[in-house]
């Protein structure tokens, strides 16, 4: 707060650009005037009445006979002014301190006439209009050029002295371009914003209002739900009177948030909309100040050849710490930066540069892992591989680099639908090194690995499958043997209503760990697997790893004497999901997916329900099935998998009797059909720490309650568990 002094007072102050709260209307239009000067002092009352509001005196013009004085009330204190003001008191005077000549304001302001502040003045805010006076005949006003006294009390008495050196050249507001483009970006001063700057585009002046774009930008690699409450109904012009001015309008879109409404905001979408302010008086509008919550000051300076403000380049101290904001940004830009190392890679691939492909990767162990890749993929139909860095994770810094980088791995099959993409997720490591760039120093396939580096390179084609084995002799019969049984189940499921497609992908896995790390599940438990990957591309979701993977450690190690009945069942069973599986979806209930295999495999009948029928038991539910991502998942033993497997199998055996293998057919592609609506929000997908994570454990149930009930009549999984029980005779 500035000293209280005696009469009467000369006290110079500075404007300073803080984001504080206020509205003053403007005054009538103003002649140009001839002379125009700074003046920037304050005055406080003579009695300490109100001892935190001070009188200031902007500026001075003289338009022909007419000299118009720029002043304002300005909050001084460190809190809120909300009181009233008594004032002016009497006459306000414009008086000669040495000569004796005295003007009579012939006008005052409204907002200067016992103000009422009803928004309250934020400190150093303030809210100005114009005392206006009259030369009499004959009086030219060169006693403006001494020292003068401003009267208005119950303020001390102000002087000041105009001098030439602070003359000024009012805005001509008639003569404003029209309309351009501001182009610049206020960065965010808090950690909150980090990641949404603000871009002030194109400007207009339109109805004696300037008119701004807003947009504010989601610049995180992913989308997200923003639950902020600030919009653009927020902002503020400061002017050079200390003024803020409030929007007198602003756009739907951003008035009260800077996120799209009710919507998921996806990664670099902008939110944009306009935002309009009255033109500030045409002695406070040299150097402006846009302001918003949490965002660093837009200083707007006016240039008298072009007409119009542009933004003054931002300052910044060369030897200043960076702040938790700039250390987001930072991170932001090296994962830029190994983006683009990645997707470089992508090109040198596509290119055939396979040279300067391998030059991104360490010497040793690293490169030579990476050259028995390249030449496996050259030797194979494997095409359009592309490498891409997932956006959902968090870098984790090194001394030297970043450490465990998810990065996935894509790739074609030639021969195979276009649709049916495989994705391969590797954890890397990258370093910095001289001149900037980046070396790879680890790739581990950590998911579902690229089948020719792990040894399947032996190709089998008959008219609807391309099967890969291991080399030798003993792989290849199997193989071979594989690609008949194959061709039998799609003869078979042709002559269903399943969807069927014309080529699909196999293997013959007969190592037990090769086939744990091709599918994640346990070799002496699951007899075969088929994908259940899922993944977004190009805005879709899609099943990804389409294949067959037939456990052959299972039916010719474990199970010699019925190893060829058991093995054509279990091709058929999972052609059936090959079959569904673009109507696969995460949230699609488990019992939903392996029983409709099941039926389509013919694998229950009497000999299976007498089983089923002694080995039930009270906890095996639909509701408890329906909420877990695959049968067998947490399951103590082999015998309760077959258990769920078979109870999914005469749950969908029952709702057949009623409904009809089209009816069926109908449900699936309802789960495929009702995508929930939180989806996008990264929270339930692959922002998950685990890529594998199941993001609808605990609402497939409910998604399930919901399609069921609605598909059938207001039906629910306890009433289906009660026909299910009493078709297969359980008490």
């Amino acid at each position: 707060m500035l000293p209280m002094t005696p009469s009467p007072v000369s006290v110079r102050i500075v404007i300073c650009g803080l984001f504080v709260w206020a509205w003053a209307s403007l005054a009538a239009p103003l002649h140009v005037p001839t002379r125009a000067h700074r003046v920037q002092r304050m005055t406080q009352t003579v009695k300490g009445e109100y001892p935190d509001l001070g009188l200031v005196v902007f500026s001075l013009q003289q338009s022909d006979r007419r000299i118009l004085l720029r002043v304002g009330y300005m909050n001084t204190g460190q809190g809120n002014w909300d009181r009233p003001v008594d004032a002016p008191q009497g006459d306000v005077i414009l008086q000669s301190s040495l000569q004796g000549k005295k003007l009579k304001a012939s006008h005052i302001d409204a907002q200067l006439r016992r103000p009422t502040f009803p928004g309250g003045l934020r400190p150093r805010e303030a809210v100005a209009g114009t005392l206006q006076f009259e030369l009499a005949d004959g009086d030219e006003g060169a006693w403006l050029r001494g020292a003068v006294t401003l009267v208005f009390e119950p303020f001390l008495p102000l002087s000041f002295q105009i001098d030439d050196q602070a003359a000024v050249e009012p805005l001509e507001m008639g003569r404003l371009t029209p309309e351009w483009d501001m182009a610049a970006t206020m960065r965010p001063a808090v950690e909150a914003l980090a990641f949404f700057p603000m871009r002030v585009g194109k400007t207009a002046i339109l109805d004696d209002r300037i008119v701004m774009e807003l947009g504010f930008r989601n610049a995180s690699r992913y989308p997200l739900k923003w639950t902020g409450t600030l919009g653009a109904s927020q902002a503020r012009l400061l002017t050079e009177e200390a003024e803020l001015l409030r929007p007198v309008n602003v756009s739907e879109s951003i008035v009260d948030r800077i996120a799209p409404s009710g919507k998921i905001w996806k990664a670099q979408q902008e939110n944009k909309g306009t935002v309009s302010f009255a033109l500030p008086h045409p002695m406070a509008a040299q150097r402006l100040s846009l302001l918003m919550p949490g965002y660093e000051p837009l200083t707007l300076v006016f240039d008298q050849k072009t007409t119009r403000w542009s933004a003054a380049p931002r300052a910044h101290a060369a030897d200043a710490m960076p702040s938790p904001v700039d250390l987001i940004q930072i991170e932001q830009q090296v994962f830029d930066e190994v983006v683009d190392v990645w997707k470089e890679l992508t090109q040198k691939i596509a290119a055939r540069s396979f040279d300067g492909f391998l030059q991104a990767f360490a010497p040793g162990n690293v490169r030579d892992a990476q050259r028995q890749f390249v030449e496996g993929a050259k030797k194979l139909p494997v095409t359009q591989i592309e490498f891409s860095v997932p956006p959902y994770q968090k870098l984790h810094r090194s001394t030297d680099g970043i450490r465990d980088l998810w990065v996935e791995l894509r790739w074609l099959v030639a021969g195979l639908p276009r649709d049916n993409e495989f994705v391969t997720r590797m954890q890397c490591d990258m370093r910095r090194v001289k001149g900037g760039g980046w070396e790879i120093t680890k790739v581990v396939q950590a998911v579902r690995p690229a089948f020719w580096t792990i040894g399947f390179t032996q190709m089998h084609s008959s008219d609807h499958f391309i099967v890969f084995s291991k080399p030798g002799e003993a792989q290849t019969e199997k193989a071979k043997l594989a690609m008949g049984q194959l061709e039998k189940s799609w003869s078979r499921l042709r002559k269903t209503l399943l969807p069927l497609g014309q080529r699909y992908l196999a293997f013959a896995v007969e190592d037990k760990e090769d086939f744990k790390v091709l599918t994640g599940r346990d070799a002496e438990t699951f007899a075969g697997a088929t994908s259940a990957a899922f993944a977004e591309r190009d805005g879709e979701l899609r099943v990804i790893n389409q294949a067959v993977y037939i456990n052959d450690f299972r039916f010719f190690s474990m199970q010699r004497l019925w190893a060829k009945q058991d093995r054509q069942v279990t091709i058929q069973h999972e052609l059936a999901h090959l079959a569904l599986a673009p109507q696969t979806r995460p949230w699609t209930p488990s019992w939903l997916i392996e029983g409709l295999a099941m039926f389509f495999a013919k694998q229950s009948d009497s000999f299976t329900r007498d089983a089923l029928r002694q080995q039930v038991t009270p906890d095996l539910r639909l509701s408890k099935l329906s909420s877990i991502p695959y049968l067998g998942q947490g399951a103590p033993d082999a015998a309760r998998v077959m258990l769920e497997y078979q109870y999914s199998g005469e749950a969908v055996r029952w709702l057949e009797k009623q409904h009809g293998e089209k009816g069926l057919l109908t449900l699936y592609k309802a789960f495929a059909d009702a995508r929930p609506e939180d989806w996008d929000d990264p929270s339930s997908t692959e922002a998950l720490q685990s890529p594998d994570a199941d993001p609808f454990a605990e609402r497939r149930e409910a998604i399930t309650r919901a399609v069921i009930s609605e598909r059938f009549d207001g039906l629910t999984l306890e009433e289906m568990d009660t026909a299910v029980r009493q078709e297969i005779g359980v008490k």
